[in-house]
């Protein structure tokens, strides 16, 4: 005898609306946050030719291939897996993202004026924008979009952050990825930043068996792909933030 078990399903909604966080972020997660956010910072002030070549999706570009900004999008971190960040995020507990705006301090070619000084002063909007992947939903968080104001001579570093939390998704586990954008308010033409640079605090071990005595059939040591091999966090390129958030 065949028998039929229905399945649940989930029915796509148009947008899901979280009026307010459950929690917020504690200000020791703020802390951690804010040290290896100072770590990076400095790394890339030491190595500010490697970090230029992170900046590609902002405008206007002017025809040297001078740029008067970018961002970056940071996360996601919480408190329980700080010390291994993982991608799997815990339900009704603070999470937190950041969004690193960098202007560029150094003058245009022949004689121009810096991104600090183009951008001084101007009003902004910055955005999170985060998408149930498993429903094809826009969710709409606290904070996700605000309009802010740069100092009049801006910082080359302005960090912003989020803190979020998702209640308990249920009977399945839900996947969910978060994008970063900055608008500049009136300004005349397409002033705007992309993130598509993600730094992904997640380091990844190789997958279960392949290891230097094990490796797939056809390869030694010394060809396995990188994709294959361990990762420190690191810098995703076009690969938006993206986690699972389980059950409780």
């Amino acid at each position: 005898m065949t028998t039929k078990t229905n399945t649940p399903t989930r029915a796509p909604q148009k947008e899901v609306v979280i009026e307010e966080p459950k929690a917020e972020a504690s200000a020791e997660l703020r802390e951690m946050v804010d040290k290896k956010l100072h770590n990076l910072m400095g790394m890339w002030k030491d190595r500010k030719e490697q970090h230029k070549t992170l900046l590609e999706a902002s405008g206007p570009t002017l025809p040297a291939g001078y740029r008067y900004w970018d961002c970056l999008l940071l996360g996601p971190f919480q408190k329980s897996t700080f010390a291994l960040p993982s991608k799997v995020v815990a339900p009704d507990e603070p999470a937190l993202m950041v969004g690193l705006i960098w202007i560029n301090p150094d003058p245009s070619p022949g004689g121009g004026v810096s991104g600090q000084v183009v951008l001084g002063g101007r009003d902004y909007y910055r955005c999170f924008e985060m998408i149930n992947l498993s429903l094809v939903q826009n969710i709409v968080l606290p904070d996700s979009d605000k309009r802010e104001t740069f100092p009049d001579i801006p910082p080359e570093f302005t960090p912003v952050y989020w803190e979020f939390s998702l209640p308990d998704p249920g009977l399945h586990p839900m996947l969910h990825e978060i994008h970063f954008y900055v608008d500049i308010v009136r300004s005349g033409q397409p002033f705007a930043a992309m993130a598509t640079w993600h730094w992904d605090p997640e380091g990844d071990g190789t997958f279960p068996g392949w290891t230097p005595t094990n490796v797939p059939p056809g390869y030694t040591i010394d060809n396995v792909p990188t994709a294959w091999q361990p990762t420190w966090p690191h810098f995703d390129h076009d690969i938006p933030a993206r986690f699972l958030l389980h059950r409780a």
